[in-house]
């Protein structure tokens, strides 16, 4: 047990790190004219867009392309699909969080990535761990 506890802490300690190197796009949620690709560990606590002056600046995976072009396109009033509602309801919401905790907000959301996939993983193990003790035990009822 003692063994696990270390290799958990280890696996914390690695991908905190790897997080912190994790590149996010930084887009202005108002008007969508400014983004920056930037690393966990640059963020500013305080985004401010240089265009239009706005604080809500939004974050999303770097490779997101389409983001920019749906927020200019609400901007302008133009129709949007539900599928690109969804990603501009998401946006603001996450530019809210981003505007009131700065830094912190792309931190924590981080984090709870980090949980997610810290869970997976101890279930995954936990799993495996149940089905290897369940085959030993019957092949141990088999040699009686």
């Amino acid at each position: 047990m003692q063994l696990q506890q270390i290799l958990i802490k280890e696996l914390l300690i690695l991908s905190k790190a790897r997080l912190a190197k994790t590149k996010h796009r930084l887009i202005c949620a108002r008007c969508g004219k400014w983004e920056r690709v930037v690393e966990t560990n640059e963020v500013k606590n305080i985004l401010i867009c240089p265009y239009c002056k706005a604080r809500q600046i939004t974050a999303t995976y770097y490779s997101d392309y389409d983001l920019p072009k749906i927020i200019q396109k609400n901007m302008h009033g133009k129709k949007l699909s539900s599928d690109e509602k969804h990603k501009f309801n998401r946006a603001w919401k996450v530019s809210s969080l981003i505007e009131n905790f700065g830094k912190t907000a792309i931190t924590v959301c981080l984090d709870m990535v980090l949980e997610q996939i810290l869970q997976q993983e101890y279930c995954e193990i936990w799993w495996m761990k149940n089905i290897y003790s369940n085959k030993s035990m019957k092949l141990k009822g088999n040699m009686l």
